[in-house]
């Protein structure tokens, strides 16, 4: 997973059943993605939404350990990583129990979910990326903060805060608004991940439709981008949109101020991975969304 940044697709509750969860998976490595992503919740996380008919289909997407484990087996089997958002204090043993990838994904703390996060910090042991409302919010000891803005679908100038600190601060970003033009925008600043909801085309009635991407729009993108990248960070590509592993290159060009960027970013993520920086605590006064 050289490319950068990292790369998640939101596939979240955009599926009907566990064969289209699978195919989004396939979708999202053939894609360019790093990693496919859903959300975990339980009886009482659905009581508390107010729509009958969202109650209804959610009722129906709880994952299990067995579920769990079939979806990592196909991003096994396609070369992406699968994590998941916990949305109840169970998950964390449920994804300890199921061996997943060392990562998972919470909404912010907050006066709404205290207990979710004391059993974060009790059970969970990888690498944490959270929502978060806050642009200059920091990275540290294995939490990524993703700045996020709670509505569906948000207006793309809400996300503006967030690039005056995406190559300053270390922050990735959390997309609500479909909007080609800011992903691409996103994709060519600094952040340190990039998750966007994504669809399959043959599901028009998914529950996040209006905030999501096809993947055929995220592909396109992605591989425009990820060409435009190789060429300012000198990285020749054979054909558009697919960047060679960093053994492979033999580039006698200096590198750019680009190139430099990126590898101290680089460098910046895997600390943060490791657990070597100290905590960074979010600050006072950050409040997001129900970003899942």
């Amino acid at each position: 997973m050289s490319d950068y940044p990292w790369l998640i697709a939101e596939c979240g509750v955009n599926w009907k059943n566990l064969d289209q969860a699978e195919d989004m998976i396939r979708a999202a490595a053939d894609a360019g993605f790093n990693f496919a992503k859903f959300q975990l919740f339980d009886d009482a996380v659905i009581e508390k939404i107010p729509s009958d008919a969202v109650r209804a289909e959610l009722a129906g997407k709880k994952l299990g350990r067995t579920e769990i484990r079939r979806l990592c087996a196909v991003g096994r089997e396609n070369r992406i990583e699968v994590f998941f958002t916990a949305m109840y204090e169970d998950a964390f043993h449920l994804l300890e129990r199921a061996q997943v990838p060392p990562f998972v994904k919470i909404r912010l703390a907050d006066e709404h979910n205290i207990p979710l996060w004391q059993a974060h910090a009790r059970d969970w042991h990888g690498t944490t990326l959270y929502s978060t409302g806050n642009p200059e919010a920091e990275y540290g000891a294995g939490r990524i903060p993703l700045f996020c803005i709670g509505k569906y679908p948000a207006a793309p100038d809400e996300y503006e805060p967030a690039f005056a600190h995406a190559s300053e601060r270390r922050i990735g970003i959390s997309l609500h608004a479909p909007d080609p033009a800011l992903l691409k925008r996103i994709l060519l600043s600094q952040f340190l991940a990039v998750e966007l909801h994504v669809r399959l085309p043959y599901v028009t009635d998914c529950i996040d439709y209006a905030v999501s991407f096809s993947f055929t729009e995220a592909k396109e993108l992605i591989r425009e981008v990820r060409h435009a990248d190789a060429v300012l960070v000198g990285q020749p590509s054979d054909e558009p949109g697919v960047l060679r592993q960093p053994g492979d290159l033999d580039c006698e060009a200096p590198p750019t101020k680009r190139a430099l960027a990126v590898r101290k970013k680089r460098r910046m993520l895997r600390r943060a991975i490791a657990g070597k920086e100290r905590a960074a605590d979010p600050g006072d006064g950050e409040r997001a969304g129900d970003c899942g």
